[in-house]
């Protein structure tokens, strides 16, 4: 069983991992923005790679949700109501709706073309709230994967018949 600062930290993790993203891209705002000036990096690209990422994440962890809501027998039938389950299955959820928000917002960012010169502290503010969220999803989706990975892992047991 794990203790309470494992289970705190599986909990809260992604999302805390995604604010101190923010936190550290405002802090290095100038910096940060200067490195993709410099190296001419492609902000447009990010925007494209993020929404790809997300919109696969999220039609995978759509079919992690069926497989594990239409099992009934098994291993998974037996831990159906445990308060483990009821975590992961509250876990895959954010990470559908944190993906799905993700995708959403990724679309308009493609379609401004936003060159990295021509961003102003608003536009930072708000591509950096987006990255947050990115890694959020990106954590979220890690960690409901990992638990699924560990649930399927168990085999069920199969009965002699006679």
């Amino acid at each position: 069983m794990p203790n309470k600062l494992t289970l705190k930290v599986e909990q809260y993790g992604p999302v805390f991992s995604g604010s101190a993203t923010f936190i550290v891209l405002c802090v290095f705002k100038d910096a940060t923005l200067s490195h993709f000036v410099e190296h001419d990096l492609s902000i447009e690209a990010l925007y494209s790679a993020v929404f790809d990422w997300a919109s696969i994440q999220t039609g995978f962890l759509f079919g992690i949700f069926g497989f594990i809501a239409s099992k009934g027998d098994g291993f998974i039938g037996e831990i159906r109501n445990s308060m483990p389950m009821k975590h992961f299955i509250k876990y895959t959820k954010w990470a559908i709706y944190i993906g799905f928000i993700l995708t959403i917002t990724s679309m308009p960012l493609i379609v401004l073309d936003k060159k990295a010169a021509d961003i102003d502290d608003t536009w930072f503010y708000i591509i950096a709230l987006w990255f947050s969220m990115f890694v959020w999803a990106f954590l979220a989706f890690a960690r409901t994967a990992y638990i699924f990975g560990v649930l399927v892992a168990v085999e069920d047991r199969h009965r002699i018949k006679g």
